[in-house]
């Protein structure tokens, strides 16, 4: 059995700002060690396109961090739900619950900060993400993008990152989305197979 320890971040690529192709490379390698049909990327944002999220690196201590979006994994390895997020303070695989408790402080939360996640199965994000980069064109520099090849350019049935990011649009992979209510209902639904 692998301890919680032995993920360290550190040993897959990564690059600052680009959380859905970081959630991509994990996936392709944890994908040839783990069964990805007890994976799940987790998209979470809002239609004000700002959530609320503590216990990020980029933030002060004990402040949240306003993301337009984040992407993040869930995982049940040796019967563990776990959540890889790359720019937590959080161990990188942490339980499920203790991620939620420690990420999504709701009851003192504007509604506008609210989060949506949607729940993706990993065999379809591995097959179906795309994103052509241009939404972080003219924020940052050519140089601070990913290093690695744009992800299924080649493929004809993708699915773009915007249409991952639009509340309400049904895709052709199996997702679903929830509006947080509660801590509660959102393990409970994240922990529930389908």
């Amino acid at each position: 059995m692998i301890s919680l320890e032995e993920y360290n971040k550190t040993h897959y690529l990564y690059t600052p700002l680009f959380c859905e192709e970081n959630i991509w490379q994990l996936l392709q390698s944890l994908s040839s060690t783990n069964a990805t049909d007890k994976m799940w990327v987790l998209i979470i944002t809002n239609p004000e396109k700002k959530i609320a999220l503590f216990n990020q690196q980029f933030a002060a201590i004990n402040q949240p961090l306003i993301w337009d979006y984040h992407v993040i994994l869930l995982a049940v390895i040796n019967h563990r739900h776990l959540i890889f997020d790359f720019d937590s303070r959080l161990p990188f695989a942490t339980p499920l619950q203790e991620y939620l408790q420690n990420t999504f402080f709701l009851p003192g939360i504007p509604s506008e900060f609210k989060p949506y996640i949607r729940k993706i199965p990993a065999r379809s994000y591995l097959a179906q993400f795309y994103s052509d980069r241009t939404h972080m064109q003219n924020q940052i520099k050519q140089s601070e993008f990913p290093p690695w090849a744009i992800i299924n350019a080649d493929k004809k049935h993708i699915i773009p990152l915007a249409d991952y990011l639009k509340i309400g649009q049904q895709l052709n992979d199996n997702s679903k989305l929830i509006k947080v209510t509660s801590l509660a209902t959102l393990e409970h639904w994240l922990t529930d197979f389908y």
